[in-house]
């Protein structure tokens, strides 16, 4: 039985045989709604015989889902669907309902109240046979029937007819106390000793399954009136009796206990009220149904075996009286409460006390034979919902849900673990008397029970449920294995991890391996559900995920752990980054990785640069006297870049004076101002491989980096220095270590060329005729100098030649290969140079590489100009040009002699007149103009003298006048004689005039 939401309410049981643990009689129990609290007086139990012609049947009406439109009968109802059976005989409800039916068994029928608090179950129906099913649900006003099967018939006797029955007076039935001043107590000598007989007449045949959880069986054993007043006095001595006795005897006590409660807030107590439902727990505690015969609520009917035996059934009626002020000063819904009041309500004249109140009644039909078994939970399963605390002793809360038997009001449950099992409800404490409360309902159902285990075991266990209905009726056990819980992965490691480098003597270029020392944590607290953690797994990858090395290290009651793993295998100077990942590993799972990364680094130092060592030259001094050149050099994949070092001659002479005689030819080459470069270098190349680090400082601040391309420095020296520069390319490996100095080194040495120019030539220029015009130029350099190349300039203006540079006007330039060493001059010619000295010449003729058409024109002035390079230093950039030689012209004159003219001369009326023609190659030249003379010889004697000269610049004409002695001859042989600008003369053939006839 369900505790029933209705105002009042009484339940039988009828027991004919010892098969469902109960004494034989009626066991009768009532409850009443937790608004009304407790009764003001002892309850009234009385009984009637069934009177049928009094109580006539009504039919019944079957609806779908709880309402609708009634079905006809019969009815077929499949598996798994609900009906239910309501009479329409008003608000008042049923008495008994019988049902006629095919494959319906009485646990598929059950009674109980539609409206009020929802549908609540109430008591299962009875079976006279296999067809006929009584459902004595007092009051019901729904029957729910779950398929399948198949209702025939169905009929009930109303609650209204309960009324008119003639009832007799059983007993007056209240609490064991007696002088209390809110309670009017039963009128009997011995409250005490009626309370003790209820309990001894209404005992269970059988041990209590509360009781058996402290034995080692869970089947029950035999038990007696002795034994269970014994378990009843232990359970409600102490606070139940105390408690029970304090609120009857206050009146109008209310249902919930205040008291004041000292709250520590540090270091500050405050006080807070503490709300105790002190009437529910009471309640709560007559769920146990010998406590509820000593508190009151339960009688067992031994003095009627007839009504048990005739088949015709009973009445059983129950009156109380209750106060009134205490329903509506703790209801919230008045009206819904006074509603069902009038349900029960009756004239309080009609029970017997002195201070009856608000006085209400119930009914409840007994229909022989006897209730079948209660039985076993049904639907019974487990869920892990979650874990409650970590390693080492795992727990967890686990629910274990069930749909409990018709009527059940308390459970009793157990886990077991192998073969011994535990207890889970057993009353460890004295004082607590809440043993029997009900499992909580599931929200979305009304008919589900759940249990939580909230000290649940990490493994597979047998959970056992059984129920327990208000007349003291235990079920048989049900029964579910549940499954392991899921374990929770341990959390993931924190690393901590450095590399230890291999020793590193003797330096060599094999791949060397250090260690990675791990230091891991092992966490004091882990995660609900994580197991005891045991071991730890540890990977070291490539951050490729390529497996370096691993091992697995047991962690035992260690709180970190600490071990070395092989490192990877490191070129000389390589620098790698490498992965560390470790797992955690509890109870089989192993956790997420944790995640280290760690830089591993060689010690060795980097392997050098090859350098061939040479003298490299920087370039000419600039406007700031700085000379510069950039040192290339091809790089090495295993460097991360490069620094330079720079020594010069100068403080390496400290290093060679230490040596002794092994340094003296080095430090002879490095004192000397004279000694060429390669002289130096060639003095210092043994040595290299000694030279100290303290005679070179370092001139990068900051590293170059190693291009795959190569690496470049511009080195910047004073641009007239004379001292050899040392350069030294120091490899810098990744581990950012620099190569070993007293390795091979990479060396660059450099210098800055010679700036001192030497003098400018003297030239002499020789115009000449042969072949062709041309002009031979002879340069003539200072003594002990020496030329590898010249350049010659020549112009034929003369505002242009005494410029400072020709370069602009240069008109032609002759190169010397360096290999091309002037020669010395000829004995012959030394006394023109008062030498012997070194002398360039050459032939310009006129057309050169520079000007291909640039010939020589006869009868100009050309000025030229030279200038000599110098020797460079080996290996050097070419020498310095001297300045421009003093200008020199000469005149190209030809070597024919001048052109013959082309004379004509004839007679006219003012004279001879002569003319001629001449091919002249300029009418004016640098050296003067070309001249013309006529001469006139008569027939048989000599050329007479000139009669003049013409210039070039006159026409080519002459006129002997008439008046002239040449005019008057009569024949005469004109002749011209053509004058050049030196002197040299040609002769024309002459022109005859003849005298006129």
């Amino acid at each position: 039985m369900a505790l029933s939401p209705s105002i009042l309410s009484i339940s039988a049981l009828p027991s004919i045989s010892t098969s469902d643990s109960l004494h034989s009689g009626v066991h009768l129990r009532w409850t009443n709604h937790p608004l009304l609290g407790f009764p003001n007086g002892p309850v009234e139990i009385s009984r009637a015989a069934l009177d049928k012609d009094k109580c006539p049947r009504l039919p019944l009406h079957i609806s779908e889902l709880g309402g609708g439109t009634s079905a006809p009968l019969p009815y077929s109802i499949p598996s798994g669907q609900v009906v239910w059976c309501r009479p329409m005989v008003g608000s008042a409800g049923t008495l008994a309902t019988q049902l006629n039916v095919a494959g319906i068994r009485p646990e598929q029928v059950v009674g109980g109240f539609l409206g009020l608090k929802g549908f609540v179950p109430v008591q299962y129906g009875a079976a006279l046979d296999p067809t006929e099913i009584w459902v004595t649900a007092a009051g019901a006003n729904a029957i729910r029937i779950t398929g399948p099967g198949r209702i025939l018939s169905a009929s009930a006797i109303s609650l209204d007819c309960a009324r008119k029955l003639k009832f007799q007076r059983l007993d007056m039935v209240g609490p064991p106390f007696d002088g209390l001043q809110g309670y009017q107590s039963a009128p009997v000598d011995d409250p005490e000793g009626e309370a003790e007989r209820r309990v001894r007449e209404g005992a269970p045949v059988n041990t209590s399954l509360v009781d058996a959880m402290h034995a080692t069986s869970l089947s029950p054993g035999p038990n007696n009136d002795d034994r269970e007043w014994d378990r009843v006095l232990r359970f409600v001595d102490g606070a139940l009796k105390d408690r029970y006795a304090k609120m009857l005897d206050t009146p109008g006590s209310p249902l919930s206990h205040r008291q004041p409660e000292a709250l520590s807030r540090g270091s500050s107590e405050e006080v807070a009220t503490l709300n105790t439902p002190s009437y529910a727990l009471l309640m709560a505690a007559t769920r146990d149904a010998s406590v509820a015969r000593w508190a009151g609520y339960s009688v067992v009917d031994l003095v009627n075996p007839d009504l048990l035996e005739s088949g015709h059934g009973g009445v059983y009626r129950i009156r109380a009286s209750f106060d009134p002020a205490r329903v509506f000063r703790e209801a919230n819904e008045t009206a819904a409460i006074l509603a069902a009041l009038e349900l029960h309500r009756i004239r309080s004249h009609d029970l017997n006390i002195s201070n009856p109140g608000l006085v209400l009644e119930a009914f409840v039909a007994v229909i022989p034979p006897a209730q079948p078994p209660l039985p076993a939970p049904g639907s019974m399963m487990t869920q892990h919902v979650r874990w409650l605390s970590a390693s080492p002793a795992l727990r967890r809360l686990i629910d274990v849900e069930f749909t409990p038997p018709v009527g059940a009001v308390a459970y009793a449950w157990f886990r077991q673990v192998g073969s011994p099992f535990e207890p889970m409800n057993a009353n460890r404490d004295p004082t607590d008397y809440r043993v029997l409360d009900p499992g909580s309902r599931r929200a979305d159902s009304s008919d589900r029970w759940v249990l939580t285990d909230l000290n649940g075991p990490p493994i597979a266990l047998n959970y056992g449920v059984a129920a327990m209905d208000a007349f003291g009726r235990w079920s048989p056990w049900t029964t579910k294995t549940a499954d392991p819980g899921p374990l929770v992965r341990p959390p993931p490691p924190v690393l901590e991890a450095q590399y230890l480098v291999a020793p590193v003597s003797p330096v060599d270029s094999l791949p060397r391996a250090g260690s990675v020392q791990i230091t891991i944590p092992v966490p004091g607290e882990l995660p609900p559900g994580c197991p005891y953690i045991n071991r730890v797994h540890i990977r070291l990858e490539s951050l490729s995920g390529a497996l370096i090395s691993s091992l697995v290290e047991p962690i035992g009651s260690r709180d970190s752990i600490s071990v070395l793993i092989p490192g990877p295998a490191l070129a000389r100077s390589e620098i790698r980054e490498v992965r560390v990942a470790a797992q955690f590993e509890a109870g089989g799972l192993l956790s997420s990785d944790g995640v280290a990364r760690v830089t591993a680094a060689d010690s060795r130092p980097p392997i050098g640069l090859t350098i061939e060592p040479s003298l490299r030259w920087t370039t000419r001094a600039d406007a700031r006297d700085s000379s510069r050149t950039v040192l290339k050099w091809g790089t090495r994949h295993e460097h991360q870049g490069y620094r330079v070092y720079v020594a010069t001659s100068r403080t390496l002479i400290d290093h060679f004076t230490s040596l002794g005689a092994s340094g003296e030819a080095a430090l002879a080459s490095l004192s000397s101002p004279t000694a060429a470069m390669r002289d130096v270098v060639a003095a210092i190349a043994p040595h290299t491989n000694n030279l100290p680090r303290s005679a070179f400082e370092l001139v990068t601040s900051r590293m170059i980096d190693a291009d795959p391309s190569g690496a470049s420095y511009e080195l910047v020296i004073p641009g007239r220095s004379r001292l050899l520069y040392v350069v030294r390319i120091s490899a810098v490996g990744p581990n950012n270590v620099d190569e070993d100095w007293s390795g091979p080194p990479g060396l660059f040495f450099v210098a800055a060329p010679p700036t001192i120019k030497i003098q400018a030539p003297e030239l002499v220029v020789r115009g000449e005729t042969h072949p062709m015009p041309s002009a031979h130029v002879i340069a003539t350099l200072r003594r002990g100098q020496r030329a590898v190349a010249w350049r010659l300039f020549r112009t034929t203006r003369p505002d242009l030649a005494v410029a400072d540079s020709m370069s602009e006007v240069m008109t032609e330039a002759i190169n010397l290969p360096p290999s091309e060493a002037p020669p010395e001059v000829p004995a012959e010619t030394a006394e023109d140079f008062k030498a012997p000295l070194a002398m360039l010449e050459y032939h310009d003729t006129g057309p050169t590489k520079y000007g291909p058409d640039a010939g020589l024109r006869p009868w100009r002035s050309y000025i030229y100009r030279a200038q000599i390079q110098g020797e460079p230093e080996p290996g050097g950039p070419p020498g310095v040009w001297s300045d421009l030689s003093i200008p020199v012209s000469t005149v190209v004159i030809p070597e024919a002699h001048p052109p013959v003219a082309i004379v004509s001369a004839t007679r006219s009326a003012i004279g001879v007149e002569v003319g001629w023609r001449c091919e002249l190659p300029a009418r004016r030249t640098a050296v003067g103009d070309f001249r013309f003379r006529i001469l006139v010889r008569q027939e048989g004697n000599s050329v007479a003298e000139e009669s003049g000269v013409v210039s070039a610049l006159d026409l080519f004409a002459h006129i002997f006048k008439e008046d002239s002695d040449l005019a008057t001859l009569p024949r005469l042989e004109v002749f011209v004689e053509t004058i050049d600008p030196v002197g040299r003369r040609t002769l024309s053939e002459p022109a005859i005039v003849e005298a006129e006839s």
